[in-house]
């Protein structure tokens, strides 16, 4: 018999369906900012209603049920900001740079979130919400995937970064300053 999903797990997978677009980053980036762009203000519009007692059939479950604690009775800002990190990611910075935050941010975030709640014992002393295991976890897939657009020495400084500022306790900040951090260090790296 299966476990039910978790509200961590359907968050994450929020995450994870942001690398849908990565293939499309390349040749069509408009579209991944318009796309990115309408699924922030589709969640404020949810959040709007939610607030003010009103339900959009099943995509109102689906966001309420992705709430963490905190966030119940106001407006949860983690979507929008991973949306206009991405975004400005984009629109600042060259393609291989923006692949690697967005890479970060979506699936290195992930693992950091899951493999730290299930396995996470030692807490990292600066921000007592997160584990190593997590961090560590961050770490390996951020170099895997920044190894798919970039080459070994630069990918480990990058998963370094992102692991280091996946790790300080911002909360939902954490989203918008990943994909930002990591693509510009990249493109810092990545300079000819």
């Amino acid at each position: 018999m299966m476990t039910p999903i978790t509200q961590e797990q359907r968050r994450k997978l929020v995450h994870l369906s942001g690398l849908l677009l990565l293939p499309l980053l390349p040749r069509y980036p408009l579209i991944v900012i318009w796309v990115m762009a309408g699924a922030a203000v589709f969640y404020l519009l949810l959040e709007i209603l939610r607030i003010r007692g009103r339900k959009l059939p099943f995509f109102s479950d689906f966001a309420e049920s992705c709430k963490r604690p905190y966030e119940m009775g106001k407006i949860g800002w983690a979507a929008p900001l991973l949306s206009l990190g991405i975004i400005l990611s984009i629109l600042f910075f060259d393609y291989p740079a923006t692949a690697c935050g967005f890479v970060q941010v979506c699936l290195s975030d992930t693992a950091a979130a899951l493999v730290g709640q299930k396995w996470g014992k030692a807490k990292i002393f600066y921000a007592p919400n997160k584990k190593l295991i997590g961090s560590i976890a961050f770490f390996l897939t951020a170099l895997v995937g920044c190894l798919l657009y970039i080459p070994l020495w630069i990918s480990l400084p990058l998963a370094t970064i992102g692991a280091v500022l996946e790790s300080f306790p911002l909360r939902d900040w954490d989203n918008f300053v990943i994909p930002l951090g990591v693509s510009f260090a990249a493109s810092l790296l990545l300079w000819p």
